[in-house]
This record gives C-alpha cells, structure tokens and sequence, in this order.
C-alpha cells in the first residue's frame, strides 16, 4: 500500500477491508457499493474529517484509488466489499475481488 495514504490515514492501518474491480469506473465502483458518485469529497478533505473520530468510531467511508483498468476501493469501516451482493456489483462486466 501507498505510504503516502498510511501517512495521510494511520487509521487505515487497523483494519480495512480492500476491494480490487476491474470493468467498471470510480463512479461504477462507488454505486456498487451503494454510494453517491456526486457526494464525493477530496482525499485530503476525507482524512480531516475522519481524524476527528477514534479508529474505533470512524464512520464508513470509501477511498478509490485507480491503477491501470482496476479501481480499488479501500474501507475504513462498513467492510461492504465482503458482501456478496456488493462484490457481484463491482464485478459486473469485470472481476472482483475482496480482502478483509
């Protein structure tokens, strides 16, 4: 994982589950996991606001990052990407695969 992101969310090193898809965009990925590609908010903006909670409290929350033709999607908490019914939505016209 990107030491930058570990650096700008040490929360992230707790626990989180991580989703590989590929076959779909960031706004197809941020659907299939029941969000709102339009309520979206910076990296930076995202790691303010979830400093403010103890990991143990950190609201559900989905950071993408693309490489190549995969999106990955990594989950502070919600842990959405172990659903099946989830996991068969990001791997709609691709594959996917989650790791908790």
């Amino acid at each position: 994982m990107d030491q930058l992101l570990l650096d700008d969310a040490p929360y992230l090193r707790e626990a989180l589950c991580v989703t590989y898809a590929s076959g779909l965009d960031v706004p197809g990925l941020i659907r299939a996991f029941g969000g709102d590609p339009t309520a979206t908010m910076s990296r930076h903006d995202l790691g303010d606001l979830l400093r403010r909670y103890h990991h143990t409290e950190v609201p559900v929350a989905l950071l993408i990052a693309e490489i190549g033709t995969w999106q990955i999607g990594f989950e502070v908490n919600g842990y959405q990407g172990s659903r099946t019914e989830v996991l068969r939505r990001a791997a709609a016209g691709g594959k996917a695969l989650s790791v908790h």
